[in-house]
């Protein structure tokens, strides 16, 4: 009898302790769901704005609708159509006059501080130059006209930029969507941006961008022909003193020359007698 007792007991206990484990279980996984929820924050997106997927291709908007934070740190933009469409970690959409910078960043100030970004930032087009590294090889530049320095890029407001890891760029705007080739530096008037090099200049202030979050640039510039010469001009025009040591560079290398024409063959000397 005493055995039959001891049993009952332990077929007790194990049903208590299994009903204690599936109620842990399932507080916690309410916990986590609920940890999840709190972190999915949504922020309206009007019809007219313009933005890019994160395989930078331009999303139709067919309507008004909201962008979405995900757990893991991506956000997605969900129209009211029900379509939605992958933005990625990082991304810039415009929506009239404002900015919606996604997945946080830096600004980059005119003493090279910086100040950073929260996840979600809206920022006014009021005119005011402003430079900013959203993320390892994405940037943005913000101003009233954005021009490369050898005249093939022309535009107003804002350009995000994409790099790859060879230095080549996606220019991104409500204007553009085009992928440089070549070495470019953007000019806005009050600074200049070596996309390739990721250096920013700023007056006489040349700020190394790679070392603000870091970069997997793997662009390398030993090869290219470096235009001393149009460095030190652009910083004359603007009054700005010649500083030979961050130089622009171009990847387009020049025609080669023609070839020279071949000597003429030497006399024979005169033969023994």
């Amino acid at each position: 009898m005493k055995r039959r007792k001891l049993n009952l007991k332990a077929k007790r206990a194990m049903s208590v302790f299994s009903v204690l484990v599936l109620l842990i279980l399932g507080g916690f996984g309410l916990g986590i769901r609920y940890a999840i929820n709190a972190q999915r924050v949504d922020y309206p997106v009007t019809g007219d704005a313009v933005a890019y997927d994160a395989a930078a291709s331009r999303v139709v908007m067919t309507g008004s609708g909201a962008v979405e934070r995900t757990w893991s740190g991506t956000w997605t933009l969900k129209l009211d159509n029900d379509a939605s469409y992958d933005l990625g970690t990082n991304n810039v959409l415009r929506s009239g006059e404002k900015l919606q910078v996604l997945g946080g960043g830096y600004r980059v100030l005119e003493d090279s501080g910086v100040e950073r970004l929260s996840a979600y930032a809206e920022l006014e087009l009021s005119g005011e130059d402003a430079f900013y590294k959203l993320a390892d090889r994405r940037y943005l530049v913000v101003a009233s006209h954005i021009a490369d320095t050898a005249g093939l890029v022309s535009t107003e407001d804002y350009l995000y930029i994409v790099m790859d890891r060879a230095g080549n760029a996606m220019l991104l705007n409500d204007e553009l969507c085009v992928k440089t080739i070549n070495a470019t530096v953007l000019d806005t008037g009050s600074y200049t941006f070596d996309i390739a090099n990721e250096v920013l200049s700023i007056g006489m202030t040349d700020v190394d961008c790679k070392q603000i979050i870091g970069s997997t640039n793997e662009y390398k510039p030993e090869n290219d022909v470096t235009l001393l010469r149009e460095k030190a001009e652009e910083r004359a025009e603007k009054g700005y003193e010649s500083n030979p040591e961050v130089v622009e560079l171009d990847l387009s290398g020049g025609d080669g020359g023609t070839g020279g024409t071949g000597g003429d063959g030497g006399t024979g000397g005169t033969g023994g007698e």
